[in-house]
């Protein structure tokens, strides 16, 4: 998939719901559409892109982007010049031979853009992102089996569960786990954890 790099956009657009995760409705923030008019409760997500870093031929990174806009009908994915320069981006056009380009570049990461078609686009593929269902989401689609809803409603919600992470992660070492909630790097986790270990591993 391409992604163009957009001077006017004040935020990173995505056309296509299948590469967004955490999906949820934006009730902060008005945007403002192709049409011209202003439009509240518009869907934002996330998207993690597996890019090549330019420093380092062939070597793959991957790029997480939140807040991402969900719009149907831009022509485009869109990266946002405006938001690449706040999180820390520099952004850079010239020349490699006749051809026009713009590089991306922050810490020792470096992006290359070349411009086809009057845009420059990022070459990306979108990384599936697996959602770990929480008790209290098992809980809602349980609640025709009474014995089912009591067992579970005792339970913390997995998604707050130290010991429940350490387990699907295979025994991973606590703060490790702790960091990744910090982060955010895994969706369904929760940003704290409850330190809730019966017996140490």
């Amino acid at each position: 998939m391409e992604w163009v790099l957009d001077s006017a956009s004040d935020v990173h657009v995505c056309n296509q719901r299948s590469v967004l995760h955490n999906v949820r409705k934006d009730e902060v923030h008005f945007f403002q559409g192709y049409d011209g008019n202003a439009r509240e409760d518009e869907y934002v997500g996330d998207v993690t892109l597996r890019v090549t870093d330019n420093t380092k031929p062939h070597a793959e990174l991957k790029l997480p982007f939140t807040n991402v806009l969900f719009s149907p009908t831009a022509p485009d994915n869109l990266l946002s010049m405006d938001t690449l320069e706040r999180d820390g981006w520099v952004v850079k056009f010239g020349f490699i031979n006749s051809q026009r380009v713009c590089w991306l570049r922050k810490d020792h990461v470096e992006l290359l853009l070349l411009k086809t078609d009057r845009r420059y686009r990022l070459k990306a593929t979108a990384v599936a992102v697996y959602t770990v269902q929480s008790g209290a989401q098992q809980v809602q689609q349980n609640t025709s089996d009474p014995t089912a809803l009591t067992q579970r409603s005792r339970k913390k919600s997995d998604a707050s569960s130290l010991e429940r992470w350490h387990l699907r992660f295979a025994h991973l070492n606590l703060p490790a786990l702790q960091r990744m909630a910090m982060h955010e790097v895994t969706a369904g986790m929760n940003e704290e954890l409850d330190e809730d270990m019966s017996s140490p591993c």
